[in-house]
């Protein structure tokens, strides 16, 4: 997956797309198709032995729109592994690229230099975080340094 860092506004205006109204499906359609997105998403962190509630959370209510979110609690969890499981349960999704998931980052750990909060965003196989100076992003990278 893609990772790019983008300012405050940028990243502001394209999560902004996840409320645009659904025209195309009936509503009907749009959340059983965010049903299986949720039990892919559940599946896939607790493959990876994420604990819910430790490491991470995802939203329980659906909002009639392209859009998924969650949290991401431990250190374990503000990883590569987190966007690779993303990335596959998206990819299951019938028009994976209009789904929007986002996580709030939060963690009482210490990043080595890294920002202990943040948000991100997947869109179409590519995670977008604000560029704000710190190295929160890299978290997520494969290639760490």
């Amino acid at each position: 997956m893609k990772i790019e860092r983008l300012d405050q506004d940028s990243f502001d205006k394209l999560y902004q797309k996840a409320w645009e109204p659904i025209t195309e499906i009936t509503v009907e359609e749009l959340e059983k198709e965010f049903e299986a997105l949720d039990s892919r998403l559940k599946e896939g962190f607790e493959s990876a032995g994420y604990e819910e509630e430790n490491d991470y959370e995802l939203m329980f209510e659906w909002q009639e729109t392209y859009h998924h979110c969650g949290g991401i609690y431990s250190h374990r969890a503000h990883s590569p592994e987190t966007l690779k499981i993303v990335s596959e349960a998206l990819s299951e999704a019938k028009e994976p690229q209009k789904w929007i998931i986002h996580f709030a980052c939060e963690a009482t750990e210490d990043f080595e230099g890294a920002q202990d909060m943040g948000q991100f965003f997947v869109q179409d196989n590519v995670a977008y975080f604000v560029e704000d100076g710190t190295k929160f992003h890299q978290l997520f990278e494969t290639n760490q340094s």
